[in-house]
């Protein structure tokens, strides 16, 4: 049903007259502007400013955060729990391309805005524009051609300001909609993390909520102009069936979940009737998701090696057994923190004594040590008490309650491990809980000895979550049974051999 066009609003500045549009007099009727505290038009040329401030300052500001929320998230991964990994695993992607994809447009923004100004210079500098009778050196075909397509100074002046004023609303809408898709993924894959295990398996859980979340995005406006826009256009009588009219309202309240009509309602009609009368808000959708897939993909992608999957030949599989960067101290790169593996020192090793780090992630270890350790409650942090009164025996025994607690945590991440050199198990027994801050984990830390070994290349083997048919994992999100391998060479001082001299 169409409803009454509302007179526009007059607006007086200072020293004309309040009379309103049939001379009545009555200022009230018509609420001028001697109310209200700006213009409109003085609005209009701060905003013109607001917008080259604005553009500028957040071009920069998105074009850094992205490097800033991985550098965190790399720094902290390990020691995330499983509700927090799932939030941030959604909201990084979004987050980064929304960044870039703002950072593109408020390019665009000033690129526009530039020219713009440039074209206000120009006017300034040479009112009357372009002095067709004293260009030389072009005929009369190109310049009667150049005559009709280019518009003067005033029309281009006018026609850079509608699309950079278009861009930057255009982005404020990017903006919000990119958000809130991405608060309703965040939302979802916390309560994943929270309660898949309860509802049939977090990554279950995550996969159908995610797939019933994409398809009222899409499916909800859609539904509703076929049955609103076409329907009830075509077929007399459904606009005024209360049944029908009620099932229209109830896909237009869904789609309002996604899309508030009071948030972004008003820009978005604005856009939608200037631009794409039909298509704009279905074309707004696809680029929405189409953004949403691309960053995810990007994100997955970018935590691998080969980013354009154009390495046939050697893929992550075929290294499996070879050479990697991440598993050597004096090899690793900040990014490695969210592929937290096993470390040794370095590929060359001339002690006797080889240092291992075994690294603890709660998110993957924590379900298989529930199976395979006894329960018993979160232990406590040692905290210094700073009470004067204190004993030799209290003390002792408050010590044995740590050295316990510590040989506890130990032997139960002992049962997570196993270590080869050259096909030979190694002893754990020696192994004792670690703390590096350096590398910013906590893990299962020792010595190897390699007294007994030839010097030359030697390779480790570790097995993670050893005999795995004993464990009933309820969490889909544990990987299986993992093996890294690890080469070295040893080479011990005393097998140098010094080159006898000439």
């Amino acid at each position: 049903m169409t409803q009454p066009e509302t007179p526009p609003t007059t607006h007086s500045s200072p020293g004309q007259g309040d009379s309103g549009a049939d001379g009545s007099g009555h200022a009230a009727d018509l609420r001028p502007s001697a109310t209200a505290r700006v213009s409109f038009e003085r609005l209009r040329e701060r905003t013109d400013e607001l917008e080259l401030l604005i553009s500028g300052l957040a071009l920069f500001a998105l074009l850094g955060l992205p490097g800033w929320l991985w550098e965190h998230f790399e720094t902290y991964y390990a020691r995330m729990p499983v509700e927090v990994v799932a939030g941030v695993i959604v909201v990084l992607p979004i987050l980064s391309g929304i960044c870039y994809v703002l950072a593109l447009l408020f390019l665009a923004h000033l690129g526009v805005r530039a020219h713009w100004v440039g074209l206000i210079g120009l006017k300034a500098a040479f009112p009357d524009g372009v002095r067709w009778s004293r260009i030389q050196g072009i005929g009369p075909i190109t310049l009667a051609r150049l005559r009709a397509r280019l518009p003067d100074l005033d029309r281009g002046i006018e026609r850079a300001d509608l699309v950079a004023s278009t861009l930057f609303s255009l982005i404020t809408f990017t903006a919000i909609a990119l958000g809130l898709l991405g608060a309703w993924m965040t939302l979802l894959f916390v309560l994943g993390g929270l309660f898949g295990t309860a509802l049939g398996g977090t990554n279950w859980f995550i996969n159908i909520a995610l797939t019933a979340l994409f398809a009222s995005f899409i499916g909800a406006p859609m539904l509703r102009w076929l049955l609103d826009g076409v329907l009830a256009r075509w077929i007399p009588g459904l606009a005024r069936n209360r049944v029908y009219c009620a099932l229209v309202g109830l896909i237009g309240w869904v789609e309002r979940l996604f899309l508030p009509t009071r948030l972004i309602g008003a820009t978005r009609l604005a856009l939608q009737s200037h631009l794409l009368p039909r298509t704009f808000f279905a074309c707004f959708v696809l680029l929405v998701l189409f953004i949403a897939q691309v960053s995810n993909g990007w994100f997955q992608s970018g935590r691998g090696f080969d980013l354009f999957g154009s390495q046939t030949f050697v893929s992550g599989r075929d290294l499996v057994a070879g050479h990697r960067s991440g598993y050597y101290e004096s090899q690793r790169l900040p990014r490695d923190r969210t592929r937290p593996t096993p470390i040794i020192p370095s590929p060359m090793i001339e002690q006797a004594w080889l240092p291992l780090l075994l690294p603890y992630v709660s998110l993957m270890d924590d379900p298989v040590l529930h199976q395979r350790c006894a329960a018993r409650e979160p232990p406590a942090e040692q905290n210094f008490d700073f009470s004067a009164a204190d004993t030799d025996a209290a003390a002792a025994a408050r010590e044995a309650e740590f050295d316990a607690a510590t040989e506890w945590s130990s032997a139960c991440l002992r049962k997570l491990w196993e270590v080869r050199i050259d096909g030979v198990v190694q002893s754990l027994d020696d192994f004792v809980v670690t703390e590096r801050r350096d590398l910013g984990l906590r893990g299962l830390g020792g010595y190897l000895p390699l007294n007994g070994l030839s010097a030359g290349p030697h390779r480790i083997e570790i097995i993670w979550r050893i005999h795995p048919e004993q464990d009933a994992i309820l969490e889909d999100f544990v990987p299986k049974r993992v093996r890294h391998v690890i080469p070295f060479v040893w080479s011990p001082e005393s097998a140098v051999e010094v080159a006898a001299p000439r």
